[in-house]
């Protein structure tokens, strides 16, 4: 091997190792996700650093590079345990009674311009509550054509993505838009009459975390969506693009402080955004359910023109 073959292959495997270190601080990146904006960036992409260390893993181990090939296969086995496992872990729940309720829960971009996309979804899903968010007046003429099946809307139309809707062909009591945080964002609370049962519903969109000022102002609405929370009657069901995946610390302190549970356990992780970027796809779009309530399916829709995937549930309420 000549003097440029030698100096190319140190380059080659030092920038692997690099790359190997950069994927080890991702996966711990939700340790000061509190305190720098890129760690709380980067904490949402655990997936991506799982598959990328273990194809590193392949890379090592074929030139007998045993030792990082060693780091980077436990650095991805522990992500992959603490991280990713559990939304797989304890199989898909089964019931043999019926569903009590289908839910449609979808960010549907204020700038979608494929807009009856969203309605032929609507209609092939036959959803018993749509809950929609970004909202825009420029969206209530497509809108429109659900009242047919949903006649009774509440509709808060706002610029950009403070809009919210629900939908459903259910009575619901005490629909109002809720302003929550230091800086209001767009929640809607309303009750689902059941026959003789009443379900709290939570639709709920915080501000995306777009700088660290925007991402403090997210974690102060989801405290603040976790106390009122906790003042709303069970069963509860909360739907949302929540602006942050299932892996950052904020949304497990949310878990904690309201009780909820995800509903991705069990089904997975099913990707919601970003519908245009494959390769950074991940987990901000929410279904979260109090103990009264069963999942019985969890799946991501089709492609509405949004840069989310809607997302559906079938929901057996006790």
């Amino acid at each position: 091997m000549g003097r440029l073959s030698r100096l190319l292959a140190r380059v080659f495997w030092l920038s692997l190792a690099i790359v190997a270190l950069a994927l080890t601080a991702g996966t711990l990146s939700g340790l000061l996700s509190d305190r720098i904006w890129l760690c709380e960036l980067a904490t949402h992409f655990q997936l991506q650093y799982v598959v990328l260390l273990a194809i590193v893993t392949v890379i090592f181990a074929l030139d007998a590079r045993f030792k990082w090939a060693a780091f980077s296969l436990v650095v991805a086995a522990s992500a992959f345990c603490y991280q990713l496992l559990p939304l797989y872990a304890g199989g898909r729940p089964t019931s043999a009674q019926p569903r009590t309720l289908r839910l449609v829960s979808s960010n549907i971009a204020f700038f979608n311009e494929n807009k009856d996309e969203l309605i032929r979804f609507v209609s092939a899903e036959n959803p018993d509550v749509v809950v929609l968010y970004e909202i825009t007046e420029e969206w209530l003429p497509t809108l429109k054509q659900l009242e047919t099946t949903y006649p009774d809307p509440k509709i808060f139309p706002r610029k950009s993505h403070a809009g919210i809707a629900v939908f459903s062909r259910l009575p619901l009591q005490d629909a109002q838009r809720r302003l929550i945080g230091a800086s209001p964002s767009s929640v809607i609370t309303a009750n689902v009459v059941l026959g003789d049962l009443k379900l709290s519903l939570v639709g709920a969109h915080p501000d995306p975390p777009v700088s660290w000022a925007a991402t403090l102002r997210r974690n102060d609405q989801l405290a603040a969506l976790a106390e009122l929370v906790t003042t709303l009657p069970m069963p509860l069901v909360l739907a949302g693009d929540l602006n942050t995946s299932s892996f950052n610390p904020v949304f497990k302190r949310f878990i904690d402080d309201t009780g909820l549970r995800d509903s991705r356990r069990g089904f997975g992780m099913l990707n919601s955004w970003s519908a245009n970027l494959p390769l950074i796809r991940t987990t901000i779009d929410h279904f979260l359910v109090s103990p009264r309530v069963k999942v019985l399916d969890r799946r991501v829709g089709p492609y509405i023109g949004s840069d989310h995937y809607p997302i559906v549930v079938d929901l057996l309420v006790k």
